[in-house]
């Protein structure tokens, strides 16, 4: 049997409790939500013990939908991944000589300036990466460009 696990980013796994933890933002809200997904093997002997791989039916997929935190508020935005078109916007950004702090403000400044722009677009991650992120983006961005 292969089987795979595609969970929710607040959920429990490999998280430390609420209340015990020490920095101050935990992700942990217990969610249970999730896909889970199972194959069965189809053996001589599977189909011997397993009603449902006789009739030819070798995957169960479950899918739980209910989620114990909202969706759409800052928190949560904040944890989106940042997305490769965002990574290249910054990688441009250090090719025109700006540093970490520089293109994390100036990408801010263009925000507020295009028109279609709200104040929940500074929380998102997609659309703005957190320092950390962009500190990262710049130490690959010195790996590939400042290599002696």
């Amino acid at each position: 049997m292969c089987s795979k696990k595609f969970i929710c980013h607040h959920s429990g796994y490999k998280k430390v409790p609420r209340k015990e933890n020490q920095k101050g933002n935990s992700k942990n809200a217990n969610c249970d939500s999730g896909i889970f997904v199972k194959v069965k093997l189809n053996t001589f002997r599977t189909r011997q013990s397993d009603q449902f791989v006789r009739k030819g039916m070798l995957a169960v997929i479950t899918i739980k939908t209910l989620h114990t935190h909202t969706l759409d508020n800052a928190e949560t935005l904040r944890c989106l991944p940042a997305t490769e078109s965002m990574k290249d916007t910054f990688f441009g950004y250090f090719n025109e000589g700006m540093g970490i702090t520089e293109s994390v403000n100036y990408h801010r400044e263009e925000m507020e300036k295009s028109g279609d722009f709200q104040e929940d677009d500074f929380s998102n991650n997609r659309m703005n990466p957190s320092t950390r992120v962009v500190r990262h983006w710049h130490d690959e961005w010195k790996l590939l460009h400042l290599r002696s």
